[in-house]
């Protein structure tokens, strides 16, 4: 008889590579012809050994193997059947567009409590180092970097492509909630892909999860006909089912079908007053279904003869106009817009979005500009007055800043009151001719001339304020 053979690596390398084959969840026994059995090992003696283990999740079943047929037999100890159980090897690499409070709950509740089980353990070692690098990669969360698909972005990024992420986060939800086994899975995810529709159509996930989102309507299609066609089945398996009841059981049954039934149609009633795309269904109502098939068969209509490429292309321009909007250059926003609109785009709804959104912009940088001017000649007023702090020259210091700002609010109702045609309301009582407008610059500056009166106003406050000082000045010898 052979002896068992022995493996000379350290058992967390074993354990680690037996994970990558499978999830191990007890003893394994390794046969030489590559065969393997997971489970527990109840008795061995000196030529065989007995396992019982599970050929299914819901059978067991005991086997006796003889150690002249074992390639390798491992005995798990309980921190590593747990380390298994838990998938804690399958953390890393981490999912993408995890927030600061999704790293801290994985490694509190999966990680720590593992370790804080079994200390001391190599399997609570391997834990400590997937902690380690989970407390990483949390803090560069907080200080404002993102995971998207598997790249890390840089805080700058994530602030300047705001809309692709939230766009991308949708679609990353949509598959998930398409890969759920469950009866809602595809008018879920038919939700959130009309959420990409209507909120985010400028998006490259947009245009990436138009296939995705036609392959989620054929299987829609496939899951409401084989509905439709057990509905009468199941339907008359409930009618005969609560005939065959009686008494408390009965009643039971029937208020419990009933509430069932209400709570239907009130979600229905709910879709429809709120204008829901993706109505919710109800499999022993054929209506809905059928309504929801019909709607699912357009809709796969409408995406099938989408130009994609086209799409992409686009999306890609817009892309680039958000970028420079966030970057706060209008102008070249402006020409790339212009540029599209030329073409005859296919999402006029977002170029009319964008177009909005660069004047909104456009405005707030005149208005900065205004009131970054406006503060530059009170600060180089005020610096002219001199630092020796003394109350004459800060009173007038003050009282210049207080008449610059009353003049500019003047000048400012004034004009107001010229565009809307009230001229007689303004205030003409200090003498002030009409003179031009305030030419505004392309950056949202002012002209020169505009400023001639306050500078004129500097120069005699500043030699009033030097004579005052003047006087004060001791004279020589006394």
């Amino acid at each position: 008889m052979k002896p068992l053979r022995r493996c000379f690596f350290p058992t967390v390398f074993i354990f680690t590579a037996l994970l990558c084959g499978s999830t191990v969840r007890g003893d394994v026994v390794v046969l030489k012809s590559g065969q393997r059995y997971e489970g527990k090992v109840i008795s061995e003696d000196a030529t065989s050994v007995t396992m019982e283990y599970r050929p299914t999740p819901n059978t067991r079943d005991t086997r006796v193997v003889s150690k002249s047929d074992i390639q390798e037999l491992i005995r798990l100890t309980p921190s590593q059947a747990e380390f298994a159980e838990r998938k804690l090897s399958e953390i890393l690499p981490t999912k993408d567009l995890l927030s600061a409070a999704d790293y801290e709950r994985i490694i509190q509740d999966q990680v720590r409590s593992f370790v804080n089980k079994y200390p001391g353990t190599p399997e609570a070692e391997e834990a400590e180092k997937i902690i380690e690098s989970l407390s990483e990669e949390k803090e560069r969360v907080s200080e404002g970097e993102l995971k998207m698909n598997g790249k890390w972005l840089s805080k700058e990024d994530v602030l300047r492509d705001g809309y692709n992420i939230e766009a991308y986060r949708i679609r990353y939800t949509m598959n998930q909630k398409a890969a759920e086994n469950t009866e809602t899975r595809y008018l879920e995810a038919m939700r959130l892909f009309h959420d990409l529709q209507t909120q985010y159509p400028a998006s490259l996930s947009y245009v990436d999860a138009v296939s995705e989102a036609i392959e989620i309507l054929d299987g829609f299609t496939k899951q409401l006909n084989a509905m439709l066609a057990e509905e009468p089945i199941l339907s008359e398996r409930r009618a005969n089912g609560l005939k065959s009841l009686a008494g408390p059981d009965a009643q039971a049954t029937k208020f419990a079908v009933d509430s069932e039934i209400a709570a239907f149609k009130a979600q229905a009633a709910a879709d429809k007053k709120n204008k829901v795309k993706w109505p919710s269904f109800y499999k022993y109502d054929a209506a809905s279904m059928k309504s929801l098939l019909a709607l699912v068969l357009k809709e796969r209509t409408t995406l099938g003869i989408l130009d994609v490429v086209a799409l992409k292309e686009e999306n890609e321009t817009l892309t680039s106009v958000l970028r420079n909007l966030a970057d706060e250059k209008v102008v070249l926003a402006k020409q790339q817009l212009d540029e599209l609109k030329k073409s005859n785009p296919i999402n006029k709804t977002a170029v009319s979005s964008l177009e909005k959104k660069a004047r909104e912009i456009e405005t707030e940088l005149k208005e900065r500009s205004k009131r970054d001017a406006e503060a530059k000649v009170v600060a180089q007023t005020t610096q002219s007055m001199g630092e020796e702090g003394e109350p004459e020259a800060a009173d007038q210091q003050n009282a210049l800043a207080k008449a610059l700002l009353e003049a500019q609010n003047k000048k400012d109702k004034k004009k107001t009151d010229e565009e809307t045609g009230d001229e007689g309301k303004t205030d003409k009582a200090d003498g002030e001719k009409s003179g031009p407008k305030m030419q505004v610059q392309e950056d949202g500056g002012s002209s020169l001339t505009d400023y001639i009166p306050y500078i004129g106003a500097v120069l005699i406050v500043i030699l009033l304020v030097s004579f005052v000082l003047g006087k004060k000045k001791p004279k020589e010898g006394e």
